[in-house]
C-alpha cells in the first residue's frame, strides 16, 4: 500500500474518532496497519484499535490488538512499548471477567514502567477493577487511592473521575 493511501487511512480514522464512529475508525485503521512497516508505527496503530475496541466494549477483540503490541515490543525489546502493551492487555482482560490475567499482566506493566510514569494511575485504577471483581475489596481501595493520589499528583481530571467513579461505585 502506498503512503499516501496509509496516511488517508489514518486521517480519516482520526476523524471517525473524534466524531465517535469507532467502528469506521477501527476500519480505517486497520486498513493502514497493513500497510505500515515501522515497528514503532504499527505499534501506536495496534493501540489506536485496542482502545477504539474498547470504547465500544469489544474487549476480545480489542485483546487481539493487544496481543500484537506486545509482538512489536517484545521483537523491539522496548520496555515502555511492553509496558503499554502488557496495561492494554490487562485493561481488556479486567473487563472481560478475567480478573487473575489483568492483575498480572498490570503488575507486570509495573514492572516495566517507570515510578513516576503518567498510566502508573491508569495501572492501579486496572488493578483496583480486578481486585472489586474478586471480591477483594480492602485491596481495590488500597489501588483506588493510589491512583487518585497519582491523579491529583499529575493534574489528570480524567483519571480522578474514573477513580472516583470506581470508589463510589465499591459502595453502592
Amino acid at each position: 500500500m502506498g503512503q499516501n493511501v496509509v496516511k488517508k487511512a489514518l486521517e480519516r480514522g482520526e476523524m471517525f474518532y473524534t466524531q465517535q464512529r469507532f467502528d469506521d475508525a477501527v476500519e480505517e485503521w486497520k486498513k493502514a496497519l497493513k500497510g505500515l512497516k515501522k515497528p514503532p508505527e504499527r505499534f501506536a496503530i495496534a493501540g489506536k484499535i485496542c482502545s477504539a475496541l474498547c470504547d465500544v466494549g469489544k474487549y476480545r477483540d480489542a485483546l487481539t490488538y493487544a496481543g500484537e503490541q506486545c509482538e512489536i515490543a517484545n521483537s523491539q525489546k522496548d520496555a515502555a512499548m511492553k509496558s503499554e502493551a502488557f496495561f492494554n492487555v490487562a485493561f481488556c482482560n479486567e473487563r472481560s471477567c478475567e480478573f487473575s490475567k489483568a492483575i498480572s499482566y498490570s503488575r507486570q506493566s509495573q514492572l516495566l514502567h517507570p515510578e513516576k510514569s503518567p498510566m502508573n494511575g491508569y495501572v492501579h485504577l486496572c488493578i483496583g477493577g480486578a481486585y472489586a471483581g474478586t471480591s477483594e475489596f480492602s485491596k481495590a481501595w488500597s489501588n483506588y487511592v493510589i491512583a487518585m493520589g497519582e491523579a491529583k499528583s499529575s493534574g489528570d481530571k480524567v483519571l480522578e473521575i474514573l477513580t472516583s467513579a470506581k470508589m463510589g461505585a465499591l459502595f453502592w
